[in-house]
């Protein structure tokens, strides 16, 4: 059975934007989505296995549309637009923003991207939301991905034509205001990241668990021989998974690691404590 699924796999690289090829971080580039999959599942993928569209993927998408109608993206904004309101302190709001940071790594599309710059006091506020249908703690580890890619002073947004640097290259104050809204709850949870150019409480130790899955899903960029059963199965292995109905159900190591997919809050105590007489 461990010799169900293997395949000689080349070296991974990245290609994001034309100015992927120029790029020192093309084997190393990792995609913020990719941080809310384990390394089995980001090894399938980066092979070039996809999932087939489930009923739950496809009410995100219908999610994702209803949350950005009437929001531009980046080249629906304008390029020139979007400088001048920059420089003259108006709230610019985006959508589905194409970004990379070369410094960490990282690449990905915003759901929502909102930023403001006041020119007097030279103070950045930076807005990032994601759209989720439902919560899992490895969300937070691609909205931290994202975060680290807006802290990147270099931070770009692509657009058809090209990268635009969206800091100026004189020194700002920047924050960074995170959230996330979960469908199945109706409900928006915010988060500060960073408050005058310091990372703030909690994302510090999650900035240091990224780093760590980064170099844990960097691991099978490598070219070389891979066993996708040599490969722990996902944490929070669910049987919708595609992955697991075409190749995961079939490897015997798999009902271990198999457990439903968990959400946000908990319907009951874990502990069930006597009533006092």
């Amino acid at each position: 059975m461990t010799d169900y699924f293997s395949f000689i796999k080349s070296e991974s690289r990245s290609w994001f934007s034309p100015e992927c090829a120029f790029c020192f971080q093309q084997k190393n580039c990792i995609s913020a989505s990719a941080f809310s999959r384990d390394k089995r599942k980001h090894l399938l993928h980066i092979r070039g296995f996809r999932e087939k569209q489930t009923e739950a993927m496809l009410k995100g998408t219908e999610m994702h549309k209803d949350m950005q109608t009437g929001v531009p993206t980046i080249d629906e904004y304008g390029i020139d637009r979007f400088r001048s309101d920059l420089r003259s302190g108006k709230m610019i709001m985006l959508k589905e923003v194409k970004c990379h940071s070369r410094f960490f790594g990282f690449r990905g599309f915003m759901d929502l991207f909102g930023i403001r710059f006041n020119p007097h006091t030279r103070r950045m506020d930076v807005w990032i939301m994601e759209l989720k249908t439902s919560f899992r703690k490895d969300h937070l580890f691609q909205l931290c991905a994202y975060s680290k890619i807006a802290s990147d002073p270099n931070f770009s947004i692509i657009h058809n034509g090209g990268d635009l640097r969206v800091y100026p290259r004189t020194p700002i104050s920047l924050n960074i205001h995170l959230g996330m809204w979960i469908s199945r709850f109706k409900k928006m949870i915010k988060w500060e990241y960073m408050e005058n150019g310091n990372i703030v409480g909690q994302w510090r130790g999650y900035g240091m668990a990224l780093a760590r899955r980064a170099r844990s899903l960097r691991s099978v960029h490598k070219m070389g021989v891979y066993n996708v059963a040599e490969i722990p199965a996902c944490r929070n292995c669910y049987e919708k998974c595609g992955f697991y109905r075409s190749i995961c159900s079939k490897i015997a190591d798999v009902e271990d690691g198999k457990s439903k997919q968990k959400y946000f809050g908990r319907r009951k105590m874990l502990v069930n404590k006597p009533r006092l007489k």
